[in-house]
């Protein structure tokens, strides 16, 4: 974990956002630590930039991948709950379910939930030495240059055993060499979605301009031209669209 926060720097950040920190989470970061290991990519460090403002009373917790924020509820009805930021991908805002719970969950029950789902997933797994780094500090680039490898083995269409496999050589336990694999389709989906659009996009637009200006003064009579003009800013749109979600 990394190290704690102290209650002065605590009391500032609340004051400087008229917001107060559920307790869970407020005791977890003096006590435990701020940040490090947990969910996912491990659990983000209490900073300014992690509040999304008083519109949205959200602060990122954890990062899942692919532009989705596991985010702590700072105000309203479901103030000090878990909710997932996924609009990155359409998927809008939606309380976090992936650890199989149905009931909402509090910061402290949500990491509890973690570590027991990851110790029951572990027993026939290689226990995480008392030096291992894990992957939550990424500040040497170990995660990325990670995730690069997957997607190039996913690219090559190798199968998850071999990649998983191919991780773990790298120093890494089977759980973070899962978790980096799932990102990398995701990344990997997103990519082929980026490319879709764009190329997808460009064709209807060149398509409706040579039809529009080909045949103006037959279309225009009849109102074709108008359909044209339609088609040209559907193809716009894709192309707008490929930039806005799908390029990383």
């Amino acid at each position: 974990m990394k190290a704690t926060i102290t209650e002065s720097d605590v009391q500032a950040f609340e004051a400087r956002h008229s917001i107060q920190l559920p307790p869970g989470y407020r005791q977890f970061i003096l006590q435990i630590g701020n940040g490090g290991a947990g969910p996912y990519y491990g659990l983000e460090s209490l900073t300014d930039e992690s509040y999304l403002g008083p519109d949205e009373s959200l602060l990122r917790v954890a990062e899942f991948g692919c532009g989705v924020w596991m985010n702590l509820v700072v105000s309203g009805d479901e103030y000090g709950n878990i909710w997932v930021d996924d609009r990155c991908n359409d998927a809008g805002l939606y309380p976090d379910t992936y650890f199989g719970n149905e009931e909402r969950l509090d910061f402290l029950s949500w990491y509890q939930l973690w570590l027991d789902t990851s110790l029951a997933e572990a027993p026939d797994k290689t226990p995480v030495p008392a030096d291992d780094p894990g992957i939550q500090d990424d500040s040497d680039g170990r995660v990325r240059d990670l995730h690069a490898e997957a997607v190039q083995l996913l690219t090559e269409k190798h199968t998850d055993k071999f990649i998983i496999d191919a991780l773990m050589k790298k120093g890494i336990l089977e759980y973070y060499a899962e978790m980096i694999l799932e990102n990398a389709k995701h990344d990997k989906s997103d990519n082929n979605e980026f490319y879709k659009h764009l190329f997808g996009g460009t064709f209807v637009f060149m398509a409706a301009a040579i039809m529009t200006f080909g045949t103006y003064s037959v279309a225009v009579p009849g109102g074709i031209y108008f359909i044209f003009w339609g088609l040209m800013v559907s193809g716009i749109i894709m192309i707008i669209r490929a930039f806005l979600f799908f390029r990383k």
